[in-house]
């Protein structure tokens, strides 16, 4: 295998990285079907970058796969986990699909992913009136204007989307949120395959519904994961650790 500054110093020319290594928590370099996810547990795979002396093919890769979040998190309010089903893993919560809202294996976590088609797909969650302060998911969507989801308030309606491939929020309460997108809260693009996302409120709010795949009737196309709700407000930091904790370190 070659030493880690040789690893780095090829990174750019393999399609097939899961992580930059300069970036990662780990060094390590790993293989994907797509950028940030969808993996295989076998099959064919070439690395001249690990294989250091040339080309050498892999019949069998097992992955370091992290965990969905816990049910018993403080301050959760709400969870799906999204594995083949709409329903709250905690909240309780009735969740209505409509449009030919479906469910894909390439998940972020588990086994399944929420997948929205564009054209009418949508998911209302009524989550009865909680108090909620914060949301993050996981979303893979690379068009670069979209809609994502509406959370709805007696106050009123905030709309989450993608603009120029930017994440975005507008209607109510967009002026006094902080978006953070893959634990930045800098830059807020959306990066090939899947990103994390955290969106939190200036002000803890009574929030009716949670309305996913649309915003302001913009229908999203892409994939959704591992939505979570929280009443109090999640900080840079803990965003920052949720997405490192889901970046997939390495296959071997």
């Amino acid at each position: 295998m070659l030493p880690y500054s040789q690893i780095n110093s090829l990174k750019g020319t393999f399609s097939s990285i899961t992580n930059e290594p300069a970036l990662s928590p780990t060094p390590a370099l790993g293989l994907a079907k797509e950028v940030n996810g969808g993996y295989f547990t076998n099959g064919t795979y070439t690395s001249r970058a690990l294989d250091g002396g040339g080309s050498v093919t892999w019949n069998t890769i097992s992955w370091k796969i992290p965990s969905e979040l816990s049910s018993a998190l403080s301050g959760l309010v709400g969870l799906w986990h999204m594995n083949l089903g709409w329903g709250s893993d905690k909240g309780g919560f009735i969740a209505t699909p409509q449009g030919g809202a479906a469910f894909t294996n390439l998940s972020k976590f588990g086994s399944g992913a929420g997948l929205f088609n564009g054209t009418g797909a949508r998911v209302d969650i009524n989550i009865g009136g909680t108090t909620n302060q914060a949301l993050d998911f996981w979303i893979k969507n690379s068009n670069p204007n979209d809609g994502i989801m509406e959370i709805v308030t007696p106050g009123g309606t905030a709309y989450l989307s993608v603009s120029n491939h930017a994440v975005i929020v507008t209607g109510s309460y967009g002026t006094s949120s902080k978006l953070y997108v893959n634990g930045d809260s800098a830059c807020v693009k959306l990066l090939n395959g899947w990103n994390h996302i955290a969106l939190v409120f200036g002000k803890a709010l009574v929030v009716n519904g949670i309305n996913l795949g649309v915003a302001n009737g913009d229908f999203m196309e892409g994939a959704m994961d591992e939505l979570a709700s929280y009443n109090y407000a999640l900080s840079l930091a803990e965003a920052n650790a949720h997405f490192t904790s889901g970046r997939r370190f390495a296959g071997g």
